[in-house]
């Protein structure tokens, strides 16, 4: 956190002991939240706290009493996933700000206006959206927008991830992910094992790097860009914001900015290969190098050969960036790092002579050790800078920019001396003095003299900007008081920002409007069964299914899988569109539900705001799937008290 604050951040998200989907992450101590908290204000920095992941019955009492103290420490927003700790957030504490987490998987406009509606004042974006899905979306709602720009990405989208389930016994939903993106695999197409040579993370996508794109990103009404990283380390955390602060900065100024020497730091400090993701577009054999799941830095060049002098076998790298002695390499080996060879660099020789660095352009001979065997170092392969500890440590050691306070001091004599302050970053404080101003004996309180007093703002997070002296002249106050009016100027200026929310005080046995009962359950029962392909459904109802669901992989063949079932018989048709729909694909939608089903699965927060604001009733029974992570009974009653739209919900 003090490395995010030191490199300039504007806010810091952070998670508790639980509830938050980094439960593996070294997470704050409740006891000294408010503390940390006022931390960030006193540096003009934002606190967000993390709340998203789903949550079950029994645990609602608990979250309460977490979204009670995060309200009660003045956090400026809560992160949240589930769709009953929106309502429930909502309901306790009506003026702290709610931030849907891209755990919601809000991918389209629609889903952005639902968020709404549970009280969102900002939707955090689902990865995988491009450039211009951001912009199309943005078009359709006027919700604050924030996407990840930098960090880890995920082989399915946030929230819809069952894999740590199904491998593991875990669920990401719940801040447990396994990882199983990081394993290697091995590809078998009808039966046959196919050979991808070095290959092996089939599913470990490269990181995010997007820096590049941020110009784009705020003309495409993008309010804030986050970087994933809370399993990092400071020096990563200090790298990454130093990027991202400049490319902000040189894109609010209209200028290029030259982000090069940044952008290595920071790829430096963390990266399995970067990219700009899902910015660009669906591209998966970009996304997805394969060779790697795990930290490579900088790619510096490629093995050549490898020759031996003086009883030493050395690497020789045609260089793409500069490397110096001491810093780690790592020359790739094969399937699943099979032969990597890793270590520092003992010695580098350039044109035959010794040197301390190698510049890009160049032809060098490294030597990684007498403990390294360099035989398997095979021509062709790349090599990594894993670490630059110069580097990374100057990363580590940044200074925190002082917040600049202008300073109005005012008085007459007989009258007290009045000191107002207040900062770009929305600090505010006066103070007057007991003491009255007196006429001077020599020399009385000018610019000068008021500059140096005001100005020795020391181990605060401030530094005076400018000061404005409305005195009247030949006034004079000591300067023991000036000293002590500064410091609780001070004081007052770190306590300024922020500041606890209202939270509405329950009796114990007064309930929540989220906490009265759900509706009577629905009078359906019976055997439905989800298809994939006609064959499927035919097999289903011959067996006697009393309704089957279609969710074909593609479109093509639904609307005679429907015509062909109808002639069948009376069976029950339930479509499903796709589980994920980005902007302009509403059509499918309606291709759907042209086809006249007798019910539609609703898979997304989209689909669900939608069949909840639908002109008129619909001939069709809306049914809630488990994709909408309905978990406990207050999401429940959000999602089945919209109206008479959704009929059912199929929760995890």
């Amino acid at each position: 956190m003090e490395a995010a604050v030191r490199a300039g951040a504007d806010a810091v998200y952070f998670g508790l002991s639980h509830f938050n989907a980094r439960a593996r992450a070294k997470n704050f101590d409740e006891a000294t939240l408010a503390e940390t908290i006022a931390y960030l204000h006193a540096h003009g920095v934002r606190g967000y706290v993390t709340l998203n992941t789903l949550v079950f019955d029994e645990e609602l009492d608990r979250m309460r009493g977490a979204i009670e103290m995060v309200a009660h420490a003045g956090a400026d927003a809560v992160i949240v996933q589930d769709l009953g700790v929106a309502r429930l957030a909502r309901e306790i504490a009506p003026s702290l700000p709610i931030h849907a987490s891209t755990q919601m998987t809000c991918t389209d406009a629609a889903a952005c206006e639902l968020a709404k509606e549970l009280g969102a004042k900002r939707v955090i974006l689902a990865r995988e959206l491009s450039l211009d899905d951001i912009r199309a979306l943005r078009a359709g709602t006027d919700i604050e927008i924030e996407v990840f720009v930098h960090g880890a990405l995920c082989i399915a989208y946030s929230g819809q991830c069952l894999t740590s389930e199904a491998i593991g016994g875990r669920s990401a939903n719940r801040g447990a992910c396994a990882q199983a993106c990081r394993l290697p695999y091995e590809l078998v197409v009808d039966g046959v094992l196919r050979d991808l040579g070095d290959k092996a993370y089939l599913l470990s996508p490269e990181d995010l790097e997007a820096s590049r794109m941020v110009p784009d990103l705020i003309a495409a009404g993008v309010c804030s860009l986050k970087i994933e990283g809370r399993l990092k380390g400071p020096e990563y955390v200090a790298a990454t914001v130093t990027l991202y602060r400049q490319a902000i900065d040189a894109a609010m100024a209209g200028t290029a900015g030259d982000l090069g020497e940044a952008r290595d730091l920071a790829l430096q400090t963390f990266s399995r290969g970067s990219d700009v993701g899902f910015f660009g577009g669906v591209d998966h054999q970009r996304l997805v190098d394969g060779t790697t799941c795990d930290h490579r830095g900088v790619l510096v060049g490629a093995v050549v050969g490898t020759e031996r002098q003086r009883g030493k076998l050395q690497a020789k790298l045609s260089l793409e960036r500069r490397i110096v002695r001491g810093e780690g390499l790592l020359i790739q080996g094969g399937f699943a790092g099979e032969g990597e060879i890793g270590g520092r660099i003992w010695s580098i020789a350039v044109g035959g002579e010794e040197a301390d660095a190698a510049e890009a352009g160049d032809e060098a001979l490294v030597w990684l050790g007498p403990d390294r065997n360099l035989e398997g170092a095979v021509t062709g392969r790349r090599v990594f800078r894993t670490d630059a500890p110069k580097a990374e440590a100057a990363a580590r050691q940044l200074e925190v920019a002082k917040i600049a306070v202008d300073v109005t001091a005012e008085g007459n004599l007989g009258e007290p001396l009045t000191l107002r302050a207040t900062s770009e970053r929305g600090h505010r404080a006066e103070i007057r003095s007991d003491a009255l101003l007196e006429p001077a004996q020599k020399r009385g309180l000018d610019e000068a003299l008021l500059r140096d007093k005001v100005g020795k703002l020391g181990d605060t997070p401030f530094a005076l900007g400018h000061l404005t002296v409305n005195v009247a002249p030949g006034a004079f106050i000591s300067p023991t008081v000036l000293n002590d009016l500064r410091r609780r100027l001070a004081t007052l200026l770190e306590q300024s920002v922020g500041g606890a929310h209202e939270v509405r005080p329950l009796a114990p046995h007064v309930a929540l409007a989220s906490d009265r009962p759900l509706a009577a359950p629905s009078p359906t029962r019976g055997i439905f069964v989800l298809c994939r392909n006609l064959a499927q459904a035919e097999a289903a109802v011959a067996a006697g299914a009393d309704g089957v669901g279609l969710d074909f992989l593609e479109l093509t063949g639904t609307g005679q899988a429907v015509r062909a079932l109808r002639a069948a018989g009376n069976v029950h048709i339930t479509l499903a569109p796709p589980r994920i729909r980005k902007p302009a694909e509403e059509k499918i939608d309606r291709f759907l539900t042209a086809l006249g089903p007798d019910a539609v699965l609703v898979r997304g927060l989209g689909a669900l705001y939608e069949a909840s604001h639908r002109a008129e009733a619909s001939p069709f029974e809306a049914i809630g799937d488990f994709s909408l992570n309905v978990t406990n009974r207050i999401a429940a009653r959000e999602v089945l008290g919209r109206g008479d739209a959704i009929g059912d919900v199929e929760g995890e």
